[in-house]
């Protein structure tokens, strides 16, 4: 039991890392969060693979509390520095008993990477709204990404991320209890 409760204290903490360190940004960003919207949007884009996906979505970065958020730009700059920190990763996972990445088959990572970075994009749309303009190079690296991704992906995914470049997406916080019957 002992080693139970320590695996639910080590994921807990891991959610806990403030995501985009190195960016300036209004409010909070953490693994925590940014592992919630990767699900959700699994749940809504690939609702068939969300079961057998779901439980990667929210652990994918909880190796983060070891090795910190390395900004992607640093990967692209040194190579063979992913493929060492995702072998480190996995091993800080597979040590908490959490599913590692290198179980999954090529489809399925595409599908989490997918994820992963429109959840990242959103929040940058999202900061936009608060008045972040500090993320404009960020926004653009991303949708470019997210094209790359879909090559891979259902059609119907290539779509959505047309629409979302000009899609508003801004919350709406209207009281949402007056809409159920709509």
């Amino acid at each position: 039991m002992q080693k139970i409760l320590n695996n639910i204290i080590q994921a807990r903490a891991g959610g806990s890392v403030q995501r985009c360190h190195t960016q300036r940004k209004i409010g909070e960003y953490s693994v925590a969060a940014h592992s919630w919207g990767v699900a959700m949007l699994l749940m809504q884009l690939f609702p068939k693979d969300f079961k057998r996906l779901v439980s990667y979505a929210l652990v994918h970065d909880i190796p983060e509390a070891w090795v910190g958020d390395i900004p992607s730009p640093v990967f692209k700059a040194t190579k063979h520095l992913k493929l060492e920190m995702s072998v480190i990763e996995d091993k800080i996972l597979k040590k908490y008993n959490l599913p590692t990445m290198g179980e999954l088959n090529e489809k399925d990572i595409n599908i989490l990477k997918f994820c992963d970075n429109l959840e990242l994009y959103l929040w940058v749309r999202e900061q936009e709204y608060l008045g972040n303009q500090f993320l404009k190079g960020m926004k653009n690296r991303l949708i470019e990404y997210l094209k790359e991704l879909t090559t891979t992906l259902p059609k119907r995914i290539k779509v959505l991320i047309q629409e979302l470049y000009i899609f508003d997406c801004k919350p709406t916080m209207h009281n949402i209890i007056e809409t159920l019957d709509e």
